[in-house]
């Protein structure tokens, strides 16, 4: 055990490591965001082996999108692949590397006796929860770091300067968080991971949204397997399962809603916690039933426009999602509130990202700003942005 100065120590020890990991203290503590710097990575870099590793961790309470991202444009700087995913609490843990790309994680090692020794008090940490613990890679980031502006600084401390602004206001940087949402899944659709229902009913990382939502929906699936007359102790479970049957009443009663928008908001709990944590992946019985239910009681076109819309996102069809989005944004634009902006929006850009209409995504992207809820620093808004700018950018050097 060595304590001392983490710069004088590598420094002094002309030693390269397979890996080192960096659990500072919060960048507000005086002197602390020293060790979040672009310079100080790259130092870290030279220390580092060929096949070396980088493990930063990074809080995200107390702190905006912007200036985690001002560490992660200090990271983009220095290393040619990393990768970021959610940890206990909603902290973030960057797995850094000198290498093209990082080797695929081998979670064997949870396996291994003594580590099994020392997580005997948690629950389960399986290879499924690791991998929905993923978040975004090197290549989903760099359209938003590339004109990102001032990385986090030796002479340009940024991240020193806002944290202590950040933890009075008692801020938190929410959109890297919500990427282990539902916004995650239509995110994971570029890295090409998809993901089907979860077998684990117990949430290793219960404080993260993505494992949380997979977790209570294979709940729901073995609730509902059983006989009615069962009953839980699981209030999280019995708000899902109550609502899920009334889903189900509804349908099979045939008759018509009082009103369709509370019936659409209805079908989107359901989906959420029937299909929680997938991606790619639509549960097609569920969505088939919601529309031959639409259309036998001849609802508003903009209504089955919407189930279609959902299911096509839901299963990655995006140029049915394109073209449902062309339907429903006019209709939204008329004074029709039957879907979130925030949902309608991410997901009409990201369908137009996929069938490559840079024109189509500007158009959804700027007509439904108006309906967002989110502010202008939230990560997702500014990923839908730099997705567009660079796709518009290609369009444009083809055209010369």
């Amino acid at each position: 055990m060595v304590i001392d100065d983490a710069k004088s120590y590598f420094a002094s020890e002309h030693r390269k490591f397979d890996l080192i990991l960096s659990e500072p203290s919060n960048p507000w503590v005086s002197g602390v965001s020293g060790l979040f710097t672009t310079e100080f990575y790259g130092r870290v870099r030279q220390y580092l082996t060929d096949d070396g590793v980088l493990g930063q961790w990074i809080h995200t309470y107390e702190l905006s999108d912007g200036l985690v991202l001002s560490v992660m444009a200090a990271l983009h700087e220095n290393f040619r692949s990393y990768e970021i995913y959610i940890v206990s609490g909603g902290d973030l843990l960057v797995v850094a590397s000198n290498r093209a790309q990082l080797p695929a994680p081998d979670w064997s090692v949870f396996r291994q006796p003594t580590v099994q020794t020392d997580l005997c008090r948690f629950r389960p940490v399986t290879p499924e929860v690791l991998e929905a613990s993923r978040l975004v890679t090197r290549r989903e980031l760099a359209p938003v770091l590339a004109d990102f502006g001032q990385p986090n600084s030796d002479y340009y401390p940024v991240l020193d300067l806002g944290a202590e602004r950040r933890r009075y206001r008692h801020d938190s940087a929410r959109g890297f968080n919500a990427l282990s949402a539902e916004w995650h899944n239509l995110l994971a659709s570029f890295m090409g991971r998809r993901s089907g229902p979860g077998s684990d009913t117990l949430a290793a990382l219960p404080e993260t949204p993505r494992i949380h939502a997979s977790a209570l929906s294979a709940r729901l699936r073995q609730w509902e397997g059983r006989s009615r007359d069962t009953t839980t102790a699981d209030p999280e479970l019995q708000n899902a399962a109550f609502t899920s049957e009334q889903w189900d009443a509804w349908l099979e009663e045939g008759k018509a809603p009082s009103s369709w928008q509370l019936w659409l908001d209805q079908m989107l709990w359901v989906s959420r916690f029937r299909n929680g944590g997938q991606a790619g992946v639509a549960n097609e019985e569920f969505f088939r039933s919601a529309l031959r239910y639409a259309e036998r009681l001849q609802a508003p076109q903009t209504v089955r426009d919407i189930v279609a819309f959902r299911h096509a996102v839901a299963a990655w069809n995006f140029p049915t999602a394109s073209s449902a989005a062309d339907r429903i944004i006019p209709a939204v634009l008329k004074g029709a509130r039957l879907i979130p902006g925030d949902e309608l929006r991410d997901a009409a850009v990201l369908a137009k990202l996929h069938v490559g209409d840079a024109k189509g995504a500007r158009m959804a992207l700027d007509t439904l700003r108006q309906f967002t809820r989110r502010s202008p620093d939230d990560l997702r808004s500014r990923m839908l942005e730099a997705y567009v700018e660079a796709m518009e950018g290609q369009a444009a050097t083809a055209a010369r």
